[in-house]
Protein backbone atom coordinates (compact mmCIF):
# COMPACT_ATOMS: atom_id res chain seq x y z
CA UNK A 1 0.00 0.00 0.00
CA UNK A 2 2.88 2.21 0.82
CA UNK A 3 4.26 1.76 -3.03
CA UNK A 4 1.29 2.37 -4.43
CA UNK A 5 0.62 5.63 -2.26
CA UNK A 6 4.51 7.04 -3.11
CA UNK A 7 3.62 6.10 -6.61
CA UNK A 8 0.69 8.19 -6.74
CA UNK A 9 1.84 10.85 -4.90
CA UNK A 10 4.93 11.26 -7.05
CA UNK A 11 2.25 11.35 -10.21
CA UNK A 12 0.17 14.13 -8.94
CA UNK A 13 3.25 16.25 -8.07
CA UNK A 14 4.71 15.81 -11.82
CA UNK A 15 1.29 16.46 -12.67
CA UNK A 16 0.71 19.60 -10.74
CA UNK A 17 3.78 21.18 -11.91
CA UNK A 18 3.44 20.15 -15.20
CA UNK A 19 0.08 22.28 -15.34
CA UNK A 20 2.01 25.03 -14.06
CA UNK A 21 4.83 24.98 -16.37
CA UNK A 22 2.56 24.98 -19.03
CA UNK A 23 0.22 27.59 -18.11
CA UNK A 24 3.35 29.60 -17.56
CA UNK A 25 4.66 29.12 -21.07
CA UNK A 26 1.12 29.77 -22.34
CA UNK A 27 0.32 33.30 -20.48
CA UNK A 28 -2.51 32.14 -19.58
CA UNK A 29 -1.73 33.35 -15.82
CA UNK A 30 0.38 35.46 -14.72
CA UNK A 31 3.24 33.22 -12.98
CA UNK A 32 6.56 32.62 -12.57
CA UNK A 33 6.60 29.29 -12.71
CA UNK A 34 11.09 29.00 -12.07
CA UNK A 35 10.68 31.97 -9.66
CA UNK A 36 8.32 29.48 -7.63
CA UNK A 37 10.63 26.63 -8.21
CA UNK A 38 13.66 28.54 -7.26
CA UNK A 39 11.50 29.51 -3.87
CA UNK A 40 10.29 25.96 -2.93
CA UNK A 41 13.13 23.76 -3.77
CA UNK A 42 14.70 23.77 -0.63
CA UNK A 43 11.23 23.00 1.23
CA UNK A 44 10.92 19.90 -1.74
CA UNK A 45 14.45 18.82 0.06
CA UNK A 46 13.25 18.86 3.12
CA UNK A 47 9.96 16.99 2.98
CA UNK A 48 11.88 14.20 0.84
CA UNK A 49 14.34 14.28 3.87
CA UNK A 50 11.54 13.52 6.18
CA UNK A 51 10.34 10.91 4.55
CA UNK A 52 13.14 8.87 3.65
CA UNK A 53 14.14 9.29 7.85
CA UNK A 54 10.18 8.06 8.42
CA UNK A 55 10.52 5.31 6.24
CA UNK A 56 13.96 4.16 7.84
CA UNK A 57 12.18 4.70 11.27
CA UNK A 58 9.12 2.54 10.07
CA UNK A 59 11.30 -0.01 9.15
CA UNK A 60 10.95 0.16 5.29
CA UNK A 61 14.50 -1.17 3.93
CA UNK A 62 14.53 1.02 0.89
CA UNK A 63 17.81 -0.16 -0.37
CA UNK A 64 16.64 -3.68 -0.74
CA UNK A 65 13.73 -6.28 -1.26
CA UNK A 66 12.89 -9.62 -0.10
CA UNK A 67 14.79 -11.86 -2.77
CA UNK A 68 12.12 -14.01 -2.69
CA UNK A 69 8.85 -11.83 -4.15
CA UNK A 70 7.68 -12.43 -7.85
CA UNK A 71 6.63 -9.03 -8.21
CA UNK A 72 7.64 -5.20 -7.25
CA UNK A 73 7.42 -1.61 -7.05
CA UNK A 74 9.31 1.21 -5.59
CA UNK A 75 9.60 4.76 -6.53
CA UNK A 76 13.32 4.96 -4.24
CA UNK A 77 15.35 1.97 -3.44
CA UNK A 78 16.56 -1.13 -4.93
CA UNK A 79 15.15 -4.58 -5.99
CA UNK A 80 17.34 -7.61 -5.66
CA UNK A 81 15.52 -10.87 -6.39
CA UNK A 82 16.36 -14.32 -6.53
CA UNK A 83 13.12 -15.90 -6.70
CA UNK A 84 12.43 -19.83 -6.11
CA UNK A 85 9.97 -20.37 -8.98
CA UNK A 86 7.98 -18.74 -11.93
CA UNK A 87 3.93 -18.98 -11.35
CA UNK A 88 2.27 -18.31 -14.93
CA UNK A 89 2.07 -14.38 -14.18
CA UNK A 90 5.70 -14.17 -15.14
CA UNK A 91 8.01 -12.08 -12.84
CA UNK A 92 7.53 -8.21 -12.66
CA UNK A 93 9.47 -5.20 -11.25
CA UNK A 94 9.42 -1.39 -11.64
CA UNK A 95 11.94 0.63 -9.93
CA UNK A 96 11.07 4.86 -10.63
CA UNK A 97 14.68 5.56 -9.10
CA UNK A 98 17.08 2.55 -8.38
CA UNK A 99 18.62 -0.73 -9.93
CA UNK A 100 17.16 -4.01 -10.45
CA UNK A 101 19.20 -7.48 -10.13
CA UNK A 102 17.47 -10.56 -10.32
CA UNK A 103 19.22 -13.73 -10.30
CA UNK A 104 17.72 -16.68 -12.22
CA UNK A 105 20.54 -19.17 -11.75
CA UNK A 106 18.88 -21.15 -8.96
CA UNK A 107 15.01 -20.53 -10.14
CA UNK A 108 12.68 -23.31 -10.75
CA UNK A 109 10.96 -22.57 -14.49
CA UNK A 110 7.54 -23.96 -15.62
CA UNK A 111 6.93 -25.71 -18.45
CA UNK A 112 6.25 -23.10 -21.65
CA UNK A 113 7.00 -19.39 -21.39
CA UNK A 114 8.27 -17.64 -18.17
CA UNK A 115 7.97 -14.52 -18.74
CA UNK A 116 9.65 -11.52 -16.81
CA UNK A 117 8.79 -7.40 -17.34
CA UNK A 118 11.83 -5.23 -15.60
CA UNK A 119 11.38 -1.37 -15.65
CA UNK A 120 13.48 1.45 -14.21
CA UNK A 121 12.73 5.01 -14.83
CA UNK A 122 16.19 6.20 -13.67
CA UNK A 123 19.06 3.13 -12.71
CA UNK A 124 20.16 -0.48 -13.69
CA UNK A 125 19.05 -3.06 -14.61
CA UNK A 126 21.54 -6.55 -14.39
CA UNK A 127 20.11 -9.70 -15.00
CA UNK A 128 22.23 -13.34 -14.58
CA UNK A 129 20.69 -16.35 -16.56
CA UNK A 130 20.90 -19.76 -16.15
CA UNK A 131 22.94 -21.56 -18.72
CA UNK A 132 20.65 -24.29 -19.80
CA UNK A 133 17.44 -22.45 -20.62
CA UNK A 134 16.92 -20.79 -24.19
CA UNK A 135 15.69 -17.03 -23.80
CA UNK A 136 13.86 -14.12 -26.09
CA UNK A 137 14.68 -10.78 -24.85
CA UNK A 138 13.48 -7.40 -25.97
CA UNK A 139 15.73 -4.47 -24.40
CA UNK A 140 15.10 -0.63 -24.58
CA UNK A 141 17.03 1.98 -22.94
CA UNK A 142 16.21 5.58 -23.64
CA UNK A 143 19.46 7.06 -22.40
CA UNK A 144 22.03 4.64 -21.39
CA UNK A 145 23.79 1.25 -22.71
CA UNK A 146 22.38 -2.63 -23.76
CA UNK A 147 24.92 -5.01 -23.05
CA UNK A 148 23.77 -8.44 -23.66
CA UNK A 149 26.53 -11.76 -23.55
CA UNK A 150 28.77 -9.38 -24.18
CA UNK A 151 27.66 -7.27 -26.87
CA UNK A 152 27.05 -3.64 -26.48
CA UNK A 153 24.34 -1.53 -27.88
CA UNK A 154 24.39 2.07 -27.71
CA UNK A 155 21.87 5.19 -28.75
CA UNK A 156 19.12 7.61 -28.14
CA UNK A 157 17.00 5.58 -28.01
CA UNK A 158 19.13 2.17 -27.45
CA UNK A 159 17.20 -0.94 -28.46
CA UNK A 160 18.29 -4.68 -28.65
CA UNK A 161 16.35 -7.68 -29.46
CA UNK A 162 17.87 -11.53 -29.21
CA UNK A 163 16.56 -14.77 -29.60
CA UNK A 164 18.17 -18.43 -28.67
CA UNK A 165 17.98 -20.63 -31.72
CA UNK A 166 15.94 -23.34 -30.04
CA UNK A 167 13.39 -20.85 -28.25
CA UNK A 168 10.74 -22.20 -30.25
CA UNK A 169 11.40 -26.32 -29.78
CA UNK A 170 12.27 -25.78 -26.45
CA UNK A 171 9.78 -26.82 -23.27
CA UNK A 172 11.10 -24.47 -21.08
CA UNK A 173 11.82 -20.58 -22.21
CA UNK A 174 12.48 -17.38 -20.75
CA UNK A 175 10.42 -14.14 -22.30
CA UNK A 176 12.38 -11.07 -20.98
CA UNK A 177 11.01 -7.02 -21.77
CA UNK A 178 13.61 -4.95 -20.12
CA UNK A 179 13.00 -0.90 -20.47
CA UNK A 180 15.76 1.53 -18.93
CA UNK A 181 14.59 5.36 -18.95
CA UNK A 182 17.82 6.60 -17.94
CA UNK A 183 20.97 4.41 -17.34
CA UNK A 184 22.20 0.36 -18.27
CA UNK A 185 20.96 -2.87 -19.00
CA UNK A 186 23.29 -6.22 -18.42
CA UNK A 187 22.00 -9.36 -19.31
CA UNK A 188 24.18 -12.55 -19.36
CA UNK A 189 24.33 -16.16 -18.49
CA UNK A 190 25.91 -17.26 -15.36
Amino acid sequence: MQGIFSTVLVGLLLIFFGILFLLDQTGTIDFDFWNFVGDIWPVALIILGLWIIYNQARGDKSDSWDASLVSGRKVFGNIDATPDSIDSKGLDYDVTFGDIHIYLTKTEFTSGENRIKVSVGFGEVNIILPDNIPCKIYSSCGIGDIKMFGESSSGLPAKREYVDDNYESSEKKINIRARCGLGDIRIKRA
